[in-house]
């Protein structure tokens, strides 16, 4: 999927489907988020779920996979309507 080289690492990347186990392409995460990045920057994934919403959702292996390679940001650890930040070094 990433023969053409248009996939660069990222900074911040948005978890699809509220942190589903389908929101993720496994073929290519390690584009996206390689398990070491590009330079010394903080990475994050953002996370925009809740409890209790669907069986699925958002299912913790998933979550985990984002966690294991970048600081993880969770929209469940603000209150309802409040926003969720992400500031950039740089």
């Amino acid at each position: 999927m990433n023969g053409l080289g248009l996939l660069q690492p990222v900074d911040v990347i948005k978890v699809s489907h509220h942190g589903s186990h389908n929101g993720t392409l496994e073929e290519i995460f390690d584009a996206l988020l390689p398990p070491q990045g590009p330079d010394a920057r903080e990475r994050y994934a953002l996370v925009s779920t809740a409890d209790d919403s669907f069986d699925s959702v958002p299912e913790l292996d998933t979550l985990k996979y984002y966690a294991d390679r970048c600081e993880l940001v969770d929209t469940r650890d603000v209150g309802r309507g409040e926003a969720q930040e992400i500031v950039l070094a740089g």
